[in-house]
């Protein structure tokens, strides 16, 4: 029995080790923003037109702060947005991160959130880019919400609607989304915007560790015991 539980305890320990909180990583395999803007802005009591194109690898934004997208990435999370100011005549932006989870099984969508003005329209939307499966969408559009999910949990699927005079919140989105180590995935914001509106979409991701670490720390947690007691009653 004893010799059992030693074995127990070491082939824990083994296992475990490489498997912590802090091992859950994202590999990031290439990031692209990009962003067109036709806009208006005021010039000595006058209103000019101005246009902005820019695609980038690192992050955008219009120089006068009409809109722009970017990602904030480390270790085993992604934070992302991308939006269009007021007085926007026509604009496009988006930013998307293709990226594979390295010793997570799951991806928690910490919030994902948006707004639009009248026609405007924001997306948030995770793929496996493997499969090119929809896991997650998130559209704003028409003042309201529509949440789209391939695995259940989040949220329900349907749509939200808030007017101007009576502004109720979206609910937080939060879970878990499991997914497969070997398949890359895309994680995707993105803005269109018409006719002097504007939008902005948001999400927080993040890869959560094994749940194999939670077991096999528990299995060595139970044999440390045995091992404890099988002394206590030799004594």
């Amino acid at each position: 029995m004893k010799r059992f539980l030693t074995f127990v305890v070491l082939v824990s320990a083994v296992l475990t080790s490489p498997i912590n909180s802090d091992s859950a990583t994202i590999d990031i395999i290439s990031q692209v923003y990009s962003g067109h803007i036709l806009y208006y802005e005021e010039l000595g009591g006058e209103f000019n037109t101005g246009f902005w194109s820019e695609t980038s690898s690192t992050g955008i934004s219009e120089p006068l702060g009409h809109g722009g997208a970017y990602a904030d990435i480390g270790g085993s999370t992604i934070s992302m947005i991308a939006w269009t100011a007021p007085f926007v005549e026509d604009a496009s932006v988006y930013a998307e991160v293709l990226f594979r989870s390295i010793g997570g099984s799951n991806i928690k969508i910490d919030i994902a959130d948006g707004y639009s003005s009248g026609l405007a329209y924001g997306e948030t939307i995770l793929m496996d880019y493997t499969t090119n499966e929809t896991l997650f969408q998130l559209i704003v559009y028409n003042a309201g919400y529509e949440i789209y999910q391939a695995f259940p949990g989040l949220i329900s699927d349907g749509f939200y609607w808030w007017s101007d005079k009576n502004f109720v919140p979206p609910p937080v989105f939060s879970g878990l989304i499991p997914v497969d180590p070997s398949h890359y995935y895309v994680l995707r914001t993105s803005v269109l915007v018409t006719s002097f509106e504007e939008a902005w979409a948001s999400v927080n991701m993040s890869v959560v560790p094994e749940p194999l670490t939670i077991l096999l720390l528990g299995l060595g947690l139970l044999g440390l015991a045995g091992l404890r007691k099988i002394v206590q009653n030799r004594r």
